[in-house]
């Protein structure tokens, strides 16, 4: 894994596990953990009280030397989402994914139904483990299992954030040009995910074909990707590249070596 991948690996990671820290904590609070007296005869004792003097009481039996005023729910709570996250993206099911990794099919059922599995036995560890399961709300504690994968699963997809954002992919189109029906790029999930609206076969030295066949694409319905299969070509004609720049379309060129493109280096010479 290079550098700069790592380095964007460990802020999805900071960042997801800010995010479902903060809302564990905050459903804890107002929902989980109900806001009544747990005795009627200890009035202003509460289950949040209880689940506290659990803590200290577990803390002063393993970890004696530890001071109780730094240790509290809410700091278990951070723990407990970062051990479980680090599981989590140690596993081969749960790593994050874009639009070059490849995708069998459009279902996300498959996927929600592993995190929440993985998910909900931690979770069930958890509250055994330090005594909450007598202690907090199962209605709420039910509609929590089902919540905290459903933000997983949001931010492990582009497309599905696309979608929440009123840009679904799934309404988007593509043209593939020289990719065969069986071709295993078109598993990709940038494919797999947007609806494909022409296919064509032309020799990759015509580019004034290639173009005319985009147009007419282009003309006929809004095409939003261009995939062209370019075999062992590492440099495209200086027309069909100044074409595709200008189209201001996604553009997927697949190639077997490593592709040089002119008018690209030339325009960050000029910068």
């Amino acid at each position: 894994m290079s550098v700069k991948r790592l380095i964007k690996y460990i802020i999805r990671f900071l960042f997801l596990q800010f995010l479902l820290s903060l809302f564990a904590i905050y459903y804890f609070n107002e929902f989980l953990i109900p806001k009544i007296d747990l005795f009627q005869d200890q009035e202003g004792f509460t289950f949040r009280d209880q689940i506290n003097n659990n803590l200290y009481e577990d803390l002063n039996r393993f970890f004696p030397y530890l001071d109780e005023t730094v240790f509290n729910l809410n700091v278990l709570i951070i723990i407990f989402i970062t051990i479980f996250l680090i599981f989590l993206y140690s596993t081969k099911f749960y790593t994050y994914v874009n639009e070059l990794s490849f995708s069998l099919d459009r279902s996300y059922l498959d996927e929600y139904f592993a995190i929440f599995l993985t998910w909900t036995s931690s979770l069930m560890v958890f509250i055994t483990m330090f005594r909450f399961s007598n202690l907090i709300s199962r209605f709420y504690l039910l509609i929590f299992t089902f919540l905290v994968p459903l933000i997983l699963l949001v931010f492990r997809n582009s497309e599905f954030l696309s979608s929440l954002i009123g840009r679904s992919v799934t309404n988007e189109t593509f043209i593939s040009i020289n990719l065969k029906d069986d071709s295993i790029f078109k598993k990709l999930r940038i494919m797999t995910f947007r609806k494909e609206l022409d296919s064509y076969t032309v020799g990759l030295h015509e580019h004034k074909k290639i173009i005319e066949y985009i147009d007419k694409s282009n003309k006929k319905n809004n095409v939003n990707l261009i995939v062209i299969y370019l075999e062992n070509i590492n440099k495209l004609n200086p027309l069909l590249e100044e074409y595709l720049i200008n189209l201001n379309k996604k553009i997927l060129l697949i190639s077997k070596r490593i592709l040089f493109l002119t008018l690209i280096l030339f325009l960050e010479l000029m910068k």
